[in-house]
């Protein structure tokens, strides 16, 4: 389970400041969808400063690390598309707020920064939608019964353009597998506590 306090980054600053004082965004979801500025937004610069779209969108996949540096900012306009946007921000005022940590000023690069919000303030999601941070280790199963034997586990999750892509490690521990996280190949077990994929041997490349 996931802390309500932890932080989960929900979208990437993809360039510089443009002249209109907005930096542009890039999302996998809708997690801002629901927001209206202005709001407090944690502001993290993950390690990695390289290319590889993997490594890029392992920060999106696992909640912050509890200590990590979070740069307190408050979001005071957002304009929102299907997978991208842009943000306008500024330096949190209110000198009684109980955000972890504050600053007066932006660093002049944001570019490969993430906007951050905690699990709290995630949007309420109805029972066909998730969250990426729920997927990742989950059980794999190709029946829902309480006593169906578990065939592998999730280990990978990236989105292709059209939909969510799995990698699910097989039961062997030797080879993996990409299935498409839609409705028609994937189902929660009742509670949450695994994912039903009852063609999940259809999907092994000899």
């Amino acid at each position: 389970m996931i802390a309500e306090d932890s932080y989960l980054a929900v979208a990437r600053i993809s360039g510089p400041l443009n002249r209109y004082g907005l930096w542009p965004l890039t999302t996998g979801g809708d997690a801002l969808s629901h927001l209206h500025p202005p709001f407090d937004v944690g502001l993290y610069q993950p390690d990695y400063r390289g290319s590889d779209l993997k490594t890029i969108l392992k920060t999106a996949l696992q909640p912050i690390p509890q200590g990590a540096d979070l740069l307190m900012m408050q979001a005071v306009d957002l304009r929102l598309q299907p997978k991208k946007g842009r943000i306008r921000l500024r330096a949190l005022q209110d000198e009684a707020t109980t955000l972890p940590q504050q600053t007066s000023a932006l660093p002049q690069n944001l570019q490969g920064w993430w906007i951050c919000l905690p699990v709290s303030q995630l949007r309420p999601r109805s029972d066909d939608e998730y969250f990426v941070f729920e997927l990742l280790e989950q059980p794999v199963f190709t029946a829902a019964a309480e006593d169906a034997r578990q065939q592998g586990q999730v280990i990978h999750f990236f989105d292709n353009g059209a939909h969510g892509v799995l990698e699910v490690q097989l039961a062997d521990r030797e080879r993996t597998v990409l299935v498409p996280m839609v409705s028609a190949h994937v189902s929660f077990r009742p509670g949450r506590r695994g994912l039903v994929i009852p063609e999940l041997l259809a999907f092994v490349v000899d």
